[in-house]
């Protein structure tokens, strides 16, 4: 979600690692920003990584912040 005013914005992107034993991660991808941060709408995105089937007993999800704060509603995992 990003809405300025109050200094909400959206990350510059999401990236998915996974591990089998949580030291050793492995980059499974990335999801870049489209929304711009000067955006005045209040504007939601679902960002997505598109993953090769792996085994994995961790996830990682890292996000970048613009600035201000960053709200995150969900994670979904299929």
């Amino acid at each position: 979600m990003q809405i300025i005013g109050p200094g909400v914005y959206m990350p510059k992107y999401i990236e998915v690692q996974t591990s089998v034993d949580g030291i050793n991660y492995t980059n499974q991808g990335r999801d870049n920003n489209s929304v711009y941060p000067t955006e005045s709408s209040v504007r939601f995105k679902d960002f997505k990584v598109q993953m090769k089937l792996t085994a994995a007993r961790y996830i990682k999800f890292i996000s970048k912040l613009q600035s201000g704060f960053q709200f995150i509603d969900e994670i979904i995992v299929e």
